[in-house]
């Protein structure tokens, strides 16, 4: 036998000689003890993107998920007819025939605070057109089969994409859709729009122009009468917007609970693993993990984890005594995440996103080998 096995044999000697004493020592332990760690499953826990929407219900979730409900405010319009007609400022106060003129107005309404841009899915505009001016501006030519009239173009983009159009032409009476009258001194014009797929950016804008030929009839001429229109969007469906969170309040609402175990006397250490996906790429803050076994602040354990970007891993423990609280607190305990959550750039989102949490619970459970605790 060499050195080297002569040294291995003694350390072999040296092991046996320990496992045989830990054997003696636990076979003469009256009330041996065993630890055993349990990982069990746990509910998910899920944070809908409604955590991050603007307050005051600007965007809403649609009751199937299929898209966002945007509220987008009105607009006013109004043009004085002599800003665009300088013969209407020479003729004024005068029964002449009605100049020609194209009279150009507009104007714009703001995304909801907070809202970068919306991709639309659908949705229509509402304008409400009053012609305060002496003269219609589009029924111009009274004489039989007068073929030339004016007519009215009405234009929704944002910035420089366009998402409606809509015209009217002049007629003595409403023959179909597109062509009316619009009666002079307070006439009343409603247009629905129905807006095309495309994307909103910072505000949406409503043009309107009226192209007005020559008359052929007299009409007193007032160069201080108006356009006027109120611009709505009573309904604007969209699949994804581009928002900033400057800071929002992220909760899970509290509805997981976990069961306790019935042996608790024998739980020495309790902890929960959380793999949590995180769709909202740039979006992170702290949390806390909230244990509640009753609704009191002296009922509820709270212990602080962070966000993670994408997909991470989190992992929390109770001591002793946290351990007994939850265990004397009753057999059901529910867990929740709260905290304030925030994105340092612009964050796209979609009805369905939510942030999904898997729960393991690991329990910590040192029980005896027979009779007696």
């Amino acid at each position: 036998m060499n050195s080297a096995t002569t040294r291995r044999a003694v350390l072999l000697g040296l092991a046996l000689t320990a496992t045989a004493c830990d054997l003696v020592q636990f076979a003469s332990d009256p009330k041996p003890r065993f630890e055993e760690t349990w990982n069990l499953p746990g509910p998910d826990t899920r944070m809908s993107v409604a955590n991050l929407l603007p307050s005051g219900g600007t965007v809403t979730i649609l009751p199937d998920s299929s898209a966002f409900s945007l509220k987008i405010d009105s607009t006013t319009i109004s043009r004085v007819v002599g800003s665009d007609c300088a013969q209407c400022v020479t003729l004024n106060g005068t029964n002449a025939p009605k100049p020609a003129f194209t009279l150009v107005a507009g104007n714009s309404t703001a995304l909801p605070a907070d809202i970068v841009s919306a991709a639309i899915a659908s949705g229509t505009l509402s304008i409400r057109l009053v012609n305060n001016m002496s003269f219609d501006p589009l029924y111009v030519n009274t004489a039989p089969a007068a073929t030339v009239q004016g007519y009215m173009v009405i234009v929704v983009r944002s910035g420089s994409a366009v998402l409606a159009r809509d015209s009217v032409r002049g007629a003595a009476t409403v023959s179909g859709t597109q062509n009316a009258p619009f009666p002079k001194l307070g006439g009343i014009l409603n247009r629905t729009i129905p807006l095309s797929t495309g994307t909103v950016t910072t505000n949406l804008t409503v043009d309107v122009t009226v192209n007005s030929p020559l008359g052929d009839h007299l009409e007193f001429i007032n160069a201080n009468g108006a356009l006027d229109a109120t611009a709505s969007v009573p309904t604007i469906n969209v699949a994804s917007v581009q928002m900033n969170v400057p800071s929002r309040t992220f909760d899970s609402g509290g509805a997981d609970s976990v069961s306790m175990p019935s042996t608790g006397d024998f739980v020495v250490g309790l902890g929960l693993d959380m793999t949590i996906t995180n769709p909202f790429a740039s979006v992170t803050g702290g949390l806390n993990l909230v244990f509640a076994w009753g609704p009191g602040a002296t009922q509820q354990i709270s212990k602080p984890i962070t966000l993670p970007s994408g997909t991470g891993v989190r992992s929390v423990s109770l001591d002793s005594t946290e351990v007994q609280n939850l265990l004397n607190g009753g057999d059901k305990v529910s867990i929740k995440l709260t905290g304030n959550v925030s994105s340092a750039t612009p964050v796209t989102v979609t009805p369905k996103q939510e942030v999904k949490v898997s729960n393991r619970m690991r329990l910590k459970i040192r029980t005896p080998s027979g009779g007696g605790k």
